[in-house]
């Protein structure tokens, strides 16, 4: 059956709409994907060669590989609709423009469905992770964290919501969800809006922290010994304030103003934030896992100069004990059982020389490498 020419003009229009609303943005999203994997493997390469006997390495690397997985779940729904678009639904158009394959627009459903879901789980994922941060670099004060478990639960309940709305249009046989159709415009707002805030306030905490440890981040800056390292003390600290992560979703969320609604802008929005939404928070890891944070370096010093306080010498131990201890910002000396300490004898020169001093600072940087914590 031949077509007529307002019949091959309607397939051309699709084609042309399939090529810029979803090959075009596909293609970003395959790179970026590219991109993400080089990363995953980069941290995986870190954590498990530093060993994984330390709980929170264990869960640093399983929230990276479940990112992920949903990140890589969410590209390969894209790359299965184009498909079907160019393999199944154009040439069909063009054999039989008058069927309506139900089966089809199901799956196409069922799959816009799961996308949806695993990108808000990989959205609070990495939500947890950035309110993780800034707790951390804000030392844990009640007020942030009670600001950022608030936060938290309101994304994960907008995250649901919305999730359960596109699940009642999809299929409308669910009545009870199929109610909540009417509102999906101001349910997706405050979906989109509530992750923007986390990340808002998050980048505006830890801005706060840079600004107060200027001047120390300037003298790192100033140590730099070529353009390199400065160049990537800069990367490190916008990584940190996640001031590019936090821009892409206020320019997400333009997705819901009608005027924008209908352009190629809003495939390239979303298919962009399907995989960045995994990416930024693995970069955080990764900084985590190779210690490279400037503010938690000055924390580290300036802790250590408040943490300075008198000598004090512990009661006898034995000699397999002997260490120096530091408890509470003073420093504790344990002189071993049946030995005593002159002012004519140099325990620290002769430890010094048989090489005891740096084993005993190998043992301190073990430690460190171990540390409990997640940073």
């Amino acid at each position: 059956m031949s077509l007529s020419e307002a019949e091959v003009e309607g397939v051309r229009q699709t084609l042309a709409e399939t090529t810029d609303f979803r090959v075009f943005p596909l293609l970003v999203e395959t790179i970026l994907w590219a991109i993400f994997t080089v990363l995953i493997f980069t941290m995986s390469y870190i954590v498990i060669s530093r060993g994984l006997r330390a709980r929170s390495k264990q869960i640093m690397l399983a929230f990276t590989l479940v990112m992920y997985t949903l990140a890589t779940l969410d590209w390969a729904i894209d790359v299965r609709r184009v498909w079907t678009d160019l393999k199944v639904s154009i040439p069909e158009e063009l054999s039989s423009p008058q069927d309506n394959d139900s089966a089809l627009n199901t799956e196409n459903m069922l799959l816009r469905v799961i996308q949806a879901i695993t990108n808000n789980i990989c959205v609070v994922m990495g939500d947890l992770i950035v309110c993780w941060r800034v707790c951390v670099v804000c030392r844990w004060r009640k007020s942030v964290t009670a600001t950022a478990i608030v936060l938290l639960l309101i994304q994960a309940a907008t995250a649901l919501t919305c999730n359960l709305t596109q699940i009642g249009i999809s299929f409308p046989n669910l009545i009870h969800l199929h109610a909540l159709a009417p509102s999906q415009l101001y349910i997706d707002i405050i979906a989109l809006s509530s992750s923007a805030l986390i990340n808002i306030w998050a980048t505006g905490m830890i801005a706060h922290q840079v600004w107060y440890f200027r001047h120390e981040i300037q003298q790192q800056f100033a140590n730099g010994s070529d353009r390199r390292t400065f160049t990537e003390c800069v990367l490190i600290i916008f990584v940190e304030t996640g001031t590019v992560y936090t821009v892409l979703w206020i320019l997400k969320n333009v997705i819901v103003i009608p005027q924008i609604s209908p352009t190629p802008y809003v495939n390239y929005a979303n298919f962009t934030m399907n995989i960045i939404v995994g990416m930024y928070p693995t970069l955080i890891l990764i900084l985590v896992a190779l210690r490279r944070s400037h503010l938690e370096h000055e924390f580290g010093r300036s802790d250590n100069n408040a943490n300075t306080g008198p000598l004090r010498f512990a009661p006898a131990i034995s000699s397999q004990q002997l260490s120096n201890i530091s408890i509470g910002g003073n420093m504790v000396f344990s002189i071993p059982a049946g030995q005593r300490l002159t002012t004519t004898e140099t325990p620290y020169e002769s430890s010094s020389k048989s090489g005891s001093s740096e084993t005993l600072k190998n043992k301190n940087e073990a430690y460190s490498e171990e540390g409990i914590g997640w940073c």
